[in-house]
């Protein structure tokens, strides 16, 4: 909001963040560490209201968990109680995040994943697991060697490599079909594919979304039904993840989520 903002009495004001559960149960003992503290702000991470597994496994599904059996009401509840002693209450999220084990990735990878690199199947591909190598037309020197990053995505399925040729024909070697869970399939010589833009922080549990397609959008679609809610300001957390040109996509993906909130946020937080 600008100036507005700006000239805002809280806008010096101190944040609760909420780094471990928090659910209708014990928001109580929340609010009163937070008023001990003088807190006018309380961020809640959005994988202490919805299904999550390890840090961001399922980031894209966006479920409630079931310490919120009846959803969006008691959510609601919660917020309103935050609200009535006096604190904000803030949604922290990974809008540009899409987690490995969500229904984005598997069984079958949507086609709007963000690829670092794109390769063309110079050979076609059966569905056998028995493929221990992939040809391609382009040059791969260069391509990511970082373990857990080394996936390639041809239609929606996920195949992992261990290494790779610098001459032609170019291949990727060491090749494991049905990387995360995904389902095997052929591919045809031409198919156009590349390697998934797999997060590198902590232990990888998230790739990027290609913030050339929709996919930011219908993300966007679900963060606001829950920060619709009751929330008053956001953290866009993960944005330099989102995909090149980064002067252009960073701020965008974080516009992307705050054109669907019914409710304009106090203010963002995000890179």
């Amino acid at each position: 909001r600008g100036v507005k903002a700006r000239r805002s009495d809280f806008i010096n004001a101190f944040i609760y963040h909420v780094s471990g559960k928090a659910d209708p149960e014990n928001v109580d003992k929340h609010i009163e560490w937070a008023k001990k503290g003088g807190f006018k702000y309380m961020t809640i991470n959005i994988g202490n209201i919805c299904k999550e597994t390890g840090s961001w496994g399922l980031e894209g599904d966006y479920d409630f968990n079931e310490r919120y059996p009846r959803g969006k009401e008691d959510l609601k509840a919660m917020l309103a109680k935050i609200k009535a002693s006096g604190i904000h209450p803030g949604l922290h999220f990974y809008h540009s995040h899409i987690g490995m084990k969500s229904r984005y990735v598997t069984p079958v990878a949507d086609p709007r994943l963000n690829k670092t690199r794109r390769f063309t199947l110079a050979k076609p591909l059966d569905d056998s697991t028995n493929v221990t190598e992939i040809t391609v037309f382009e040059p791969t020197e260069g391509v990511t060697m970082f373990p857990a990053c080394r996936v390639l995505q041809f239609g929606g399925e996920l195949i992992a490599y261990e290494s790779y040729t610098k001459e032609p024909p170019y291949r990727f070697l060491g090749v494991k079909r049905g990387a995360h869970d995904t389902r095997v399939t052929s591919h045809p010589r031409g198919e156009v594919g590349g390697i998934l833009d797999v997060s590198e922080y902590g232990t990888p549990m998230s790739c990027y979304v290609d913030q050339n397609t929709d996919l930011q959008d219908e993300i966007a679609a679900k963060i606001a039904k829950i920060y619709d809610c009751g929330f008053e300001f956001m953290y866009n957390d993960g944005s330099e993840g989102a995909s090149a040109p980064y002067g252009i996509h960073v701020a965008n993906a974080q516009y992307r989520v705050w054109k669907k909130l019914a409710e304009k946020p106090l203010f963002m937080e995000g890179a």
